[in-house]
């Protein structure tokens, strides 16, 4: 499928096929560039036990004795 190719469907196969192919496009021809990374640097007493969560809210429940 041509970039300026514009296709619509409601066919559940075809789409798969369709978003497959632009997937390939995407992922072989386009260079992805990691513009941000996320550290977190957490610190607790030697006595808790404390999970960190994805979205780095930091709350008591998390921490376990």
């Amino acid at each position: 499928m041509a970039a300026g190719d514009r296709k619509r469907t409601l066919d559940d196969a075809k789409r798969e096929k369709m978003l497959s192919e632009l997937s390939g496009i995407v992922f072989n021809d386009v260079a992805l560039t990691p513009m941000h990374r996320e550290v977190l640097v957490v610190a607790a007493r030697i006595d808790l036990q404390f999970t960190t969560r994805a979205e780095q809210y930091t709350l008591a429940a998390n921490a376990k004795t």
